[in-house]
């Protein structure tokens, strides 16, 4: 989680020219890690190359998962390089357009894989349509709060960061002031928990010895979006040092250099609402409290 962080800062203030030379030079790492990272190139290829030197000695060296977390890392990079073209061009995209892009950018996908590492799960648990599913839901969760807590910043920021964000998008596209547009997507949200949820309940069975990796990797998952939104307050990127007041709180002051696609009030005062904390509490607790039902 930490590296996709570093990505994000360097692509951030970058085109798609400058993110697609990162993607390259992690993505070599991966596909040849005991290469030695040139003279002058980029920081991120000793960091990257540290950083999977380590986590692939966790697992034997033909291990599936390691494959999979290479082609995850490919989608995420060249999702950030294309985020950074839409950054570029000051284009506004529709919601469920966004959504689809926000799946990768978010990142999620690479640590969900990591949670595979040691557990040797069959294909045929990560191929099911409920395993995906249930992936792609804590992505958008962990993506759409991400959104919301990062608004501010990215709206400060300016160079376009703001596009590629939910709260600005639901603001133009349904002429909303920032406040309606978080309580919408609060409400979108609880469907997400909701369809995690059913996903739980609904996973299938692949013999008791099985089903308990699989269920150490869906709580890890869940652990993992929660950890996440801990950290977005304790990292000091989005909110300084008032992180850890404002996860009590819930609210937060939209910063008065913003600027609004669609007419506000400065000085906003936004509920980051406790519904979306219970969405995380869910999370954690779900694998422990679901049981999982036989094929039939």
């Amino acid at each position: 989680m930490f590296l996709n962080f570093v990505i994000d800062e360097y692509t951030d203030v970058t085109d798609s020219n400058g993110a697609n030379n990162i993607r390259q030079i992690v993505m070599d790492v991966l596909l040849n890690s005991d290469k030695e990272r040139p003279d002058g190139e980029h920081v991120i290829g000793v960091m990257f190359k540290d950083f999977w030197m380590r986590a692939s000695g966790y697992v034997s060296p033909g291990a599936d998962c390691l494959k999979r977390f290479t082609d995850d890392f490919n989608d995420y990079t060249a999702a950030v390089v294309k985020e950074a073209k839409i950054r570029t061009q000051r284009r506004y995209s529709n919601f469920e357009d966004y959504l689809k892009l926000r799946l990768y950018t978010i990142g999620c996908f690479t640590t969900y894989t990591l949670c595979e590492f040691g557990l040797d799960l069959p294909e045929a648990v990560l191929s099911h349509p409920r395993m995906i599913d249930l992936r792609e839901k804590a992505a958008i969760l962990t993506g759409i709060t991400n959104d919301i807590y990062s608004f501010p910043m990215e709206k400060s920021r300016g160079g376009g960061l703001e596009l590629h964000n939910s709260v600005e998008l639901v603001m133009a596209e349904q002429n909303l002031d920032v406040q309606a547009a978080i309580n919408w997507l609060e409400r979108y949200l609880a469907g997400v928990v909701a369809a995690f949820l059913e996903d739980i309940d609904q996973m299938p069975s692949w013999g008791k010895e099985v089903d308990q990796r699989v269920k150490i990797c869906i709580n890890a998952i869940a652990q993992a979006t929660r950890g996440i939104d801990d950290w977005c307050f304790e990292c000091g990127r989005y909110f300084g040092r008032k992180g850890l007041e404002i996860q009590k709180t819930r609210v937060m002051t939209i910063m008065t250099n913003c600027v609004r696609a669609v007419p506000y009030k400065r000085n906003t005062m936004v509920v980051a609402g406790n519904a979306i904390l219970s969405a995380f509490l869910f999370f954690a607790a779900a694998p422990s409290t679901k049981e999982q039902k036989k094929v039939r």
